[in-house]
């Protein structure tokens, strides 16, 4: 894992261009972006564009 493709909530959520009760929907659902806890912070561990070219196959 790259230290720059780690995001707080805020700044992915402004790099996808989604909404947080989105967001929260797509990991609740087991479809969200790949991300860790640290105590009560959760980090983002993908770019947008990473994610999407999971959930998105070409």
């Amino acid at each position: 894992m790259d230290a720059t493709h780690i995001y707080g909530i805020s700044k992915w959520l402004q790099e996808a261009d989604l909404s947080r009760p989105f967001l929260y929907k797509l990991w609740t659902r087991g479809e969200g972006p790949k991300s860790i806890k640290i105590g009560r912070r959760r980090l983002i561990t993908e770019t947008p564009g990473e994610w999407l070219g999971r959930v998105k196959p070409s």
